[in-house]
């Protein structure tokens, strides 16, 4: 019984100990209750400082390096096409200034930003967002993630629904529309 009392106050110490650490690193801000919803699954983090268009924005790493990405997976409307305004409004709703989980897919493209899957917190997946709210196209062409069947699903329900870009008639795609004015 005299052992047992022991290594309850032993598991008790450490317990303390421990949350003693934790406590200290939250005050010297260190550690961020940010940083526990963003775990292992992220190559990073990053401080959300600018919003390009819907489908791309800046950020500000731990060490104040400012690095531009590009949402893999979506391609929003380009700055002349209808809702393009909505697109980047909506995205600047999600991720401004907020702290984001970023999976690197490709180290840089032809504008030298990083492509990237971008996270709010564990599961919830920017550019999926921007899908289910028809503020996006899913770029099949540069889509091979294991998310390409729930990118299409997105897709298709929300042109189901007519929501966003959809509610138009004719929308077209930024590709088609870039291809069409070059």
């Amino acid at each position: 019984m005299i052992a047992r009392k022991l290594k309850s106050r032993k598991y008790t110490l450490i317990l303390v100990f421990l949350l003693g650490v934790m406590g200290i690193l939250f005050l010297t801000k260190k550690l961020t209750f940010q940083d526990f919803q963003l775990n292992d699954k992220f190559d990073y983090t990053v401080q959300v400082i600018g919003i390009s268009d819907g489908d791309s924005f800046t950020g500000l790493t731990k060490d104040n390096q400012e690095i531009r990405y590009r949402i893999y997976g979506i391609d929003a409307p380009e700055m002349s096409q209808p809702f393009s305004n909505e697109a980047r409004k909506f995205l600047s709703g999600l991720i401004y200034r907020k702290e984001v989980g970023i999976v690197v897919i490709e180290p840089l493209d032809k504008y030298d930003r990083e492509i990237v899957k971008v996270f709010i917190s564990d599961n919830f997946d920017v550019g999926a967002e921007m899908l289910k709210n028809g503020l996006a196209w899913h770029y099949r062409r540069f889509d091979s993630s294991l998310d390409y069947d729930h990118y299409e699903q997105l897709e298709l329900a929300a042109e189901t629904n007519k929501l966003g870009l959809w509610s138009q008639p004719d929308a077209e795609s930024p590709w088609r529309y870039r291809n069409s004015n070059k």
